[in-house]
């Protein structure tokens, strides 16, 4: 049995990563791209009650948002030269498979997660949420210290925000069942969950931290 935790909601966030149309809509790039990507839907409804919960009781929620630019295929071709796995990520951005490209309807967060006015969307190129972005200084200034992370997909860009988050000295709480990647990379879904528990954070279900959040006063607006 996993033991309880306490959640500080004046020092900790929600971060919600890439829950984006390419990557949880059935009708986005990546299901036509012939992934299988349930188990990426298949989180929103738990992410969706985090993300009220964390409403309801003063926990600040970030968004991350993955964008390709339009020119990255043609950069890719110019920049890795050697022969590449044609299944590989390199080998995608070569081909022009990689998505989303910004400004499309496949680069919009789902609509069951749509933030709200003033809840802060981090836009990144890169597979970190904190690569070239201004994610730690909105953590910073928020007095965060710990983050529930959840999103896709977990051994890109959960692992890869995860370890840089860990590098900054940021209490990391995974949740197990609020993160995924396609069912083609289940194994390095599971991977990703162990490695992160070994290594730099805490893995935790949907129903654990619910239950320490609803332990959180409801805040009341003025």
């Amino acid at each position: 049995m996993s033991p309880p935790i306490t959640i500080d909601p004046s020092h900790t966030a929600l971060l919600i990563v890439d829950m984006q149309n390419a990557y949880c809509h059935t009708e986005g790039a990546s299901r036509k791209q012939g992934l299988n990507m349930g188990p990426c839907k298949a989180i929103i409804p738990r992410i969706r009650e985090l993300l009220e919960m964390s409403r309801r009781k003063g926990i600040p929620a970030l968004f991350t948002r993955q964008e390709h630019l339009p020119n990255d295929a043609a950069f890719a071709r110019a920049r890795f030269t050697l022969e590449a796995n044609d299944r590989s990520h390199i080998q995608r951005r070569k081909t022009g498979l990689v998505t989303p490209i910004a400004g499309t309807w496949d680069a919009d967060i789902v609509g069951e997660l749509a933030p709200r006015e003033g809840e802060p969307v981090v836009v990144k190129h890169r597979w970190s949420g904190f690569y070239n972005t201004n994610l730690e200084i909105l953590l910073r200034t928020l007095s965060i210290d710990t983050i529930v992370m959840t999103g896709v997909n977990s051994n890109a860009c959960i692992d890869s925000t995860a370890r840089d988050a860990y590098f900054r000295d940021f209490t990391i709480l995974v949740v197990s069942d609020g993160i995924a990647a396609p069912k083609e990379s289940e194994d390095l879904h599971l991977a990703t969950l162990k490695n992160i528990e070994k290594l730099m954070g805490w893995v935790k279900t949907t129903k654990i931290i619910l239950e320490s959040m609803n332990e959180i006063p409801e805040r009341h607006e003025d």
